[in-house]
């Protein structure tokens, strides 16, 4: 393969796959009306089988007896992973609580581009190192998978399709908060199989035992305190360390996601009741913006809490940083040496943000 700037293979990459980042910017207009609707997005309400029936919920039991012919064996290293196995024989509608749906659809994001970074390292380094790829978060899952596609050669040295199904559905997903079926899951341990990614399968079969134990039982799989709490980690991991633009971007977007339905749990219950929001990631952070900039003029419980909204609103009308932070993280988007301070300007926004919905710790932190 020849060397080519980074910034102009993503480009070539992303041409080929279905999700470009045009497609993947909502205007104003978008978010009101996706407000103002009952259902989900993307696959919620929308759901079924083949015959028309819906599907599974998450905590319907698990099958007893399958035939070979219904099942797809995921194994690590040789060893059998029964509950992986019987969970996503299947597809079973993902309707637990937002945070831990959201959290497992982030994780399985996050675990696959390590699993292709890890793969590339194996099989294609001369590459990574051509296109200066330091980092798994580099990419995006959809577009490892073109690159990997376009580089891996298999027995017969030809170059061809490398991955599954629904790949570029795990990242659309994971941004926009779309509901999802556990044929999303499925793809992505199938592909973890392709990837010889023995380690991230059994990471995937004790995240669903875990989470399919907190609203069912199956006595064949028990749990213990020190399993929930290594799911813990893996979902919601603690104090680790930032090593890339993308992972600080992430964060602070995410501060200002808390920050934001805070301020909605004080001032506007109402609006979080009416679209049953239980989580601060149930909506990007350019939505809780929006939604928080646009709601004084519709809705006031008190004259105070009127006054509070419509000085917030007022700030906020000029204020872009959230939609600036979110496209930077969703994007991948590298900040270069000439453009340092692309990186503060944006996180300050964001600092200015949660400061004028008067969450001062918030803001301290992201400074």
């Amino acid at each position: 393969m020849s060397s080519l700037p980074k910034t102009s293979t993503v480009s070539t990459l992303s041409t080929q796959v279905t999700t470009t980042q045009a497609e993947d910017t909502r205007t104003d207009e978008d978010t009101t009306n996706m407000l103002e609707t009952s259902g989900g997005e993307g696959l919620a309400g929308a759901i079924d089988d083949d015959q028309g029936h819906g599907l599974l919920t998450w905590s319907s039991p698990l099958p007893d007896v399958v035939s070979a012919e219904d099942i797809f064996k995921f194994t690590a290293n040789g060893e059998y992973l029964e509950f992986l196995s019987l969970f996503l024989t299947t597809p079973r509608q993902v309707d637990i609580a937002f945070s831990k749906r959201h959290a497992l659809i982030v994780f399985l994001m996050e675990s696959l581009e390590k699993s292709f970074w890890n793969y590339a390292q194996r099989t294609i380094p001369e590459e990574l190192e051509a296109l200066q790829v330091l980092s798994p978060d580099e990419f995006e899952p959809h577009v490892w998978e073109a690159f990997l596609s376009v580089n891996v050669c298999d027995e017969n040295g030809r170059r061809g399709y490398f991955g599954g199904e629904r790949i570029a559905n795990i990242r659309h997903t994971a941004v926009h908060r779309y509901d999802f079926d556990t044929s999303i899951i499925r793809a992505a341990a199938a592909q973890a199989s392709r990837n010889a990614d023995g380690k991230l399968l059994r990471q995937l079969d004790l995240v669903l035992r875990v989470l399919y134990a907190d609203v069912a039982t199956d006595l064949r799989f028990p749990v213990t305190e020190e399993q929930r709490m290594m799911v813990n980690d893996l979902l919601w991991p603690s104090n680790c360390p930032i090593t890339s633009t993308h992972q600080l971007f992430d964060r602070v977007q995410n501060l200002g996601e808390r920050s934001s339905y805070e301020f909605c749990k004080q001032y506007l219950p109402q609006i979080l009741a009416r679209r049953d929001v239980t989580a601060a990631e149930h909506f990007e952070l350019p939505q809780w913006h929006h939604i928080i900039r646009e709601q004084p003029k519709h809705v006031v419980s008190s004259p105070e809490t009127g006054k509070i909204l419509s000085e917030v609103s007022e700030k906020l009308q000029e204020t872009w940083g959230p939609r600036g932070l979110r496209n930077a993280a969703a994007h991948r988007e590298m900040i270069y040496i000439n453009e340092g301070n692309k990186l503060e300007i944006l996180t300050q926004l964001v600092a200015e943000y949660v400061r004028i919905l008067g969450d001062e710790v918030t803001a301290t932190t992201i400074e």
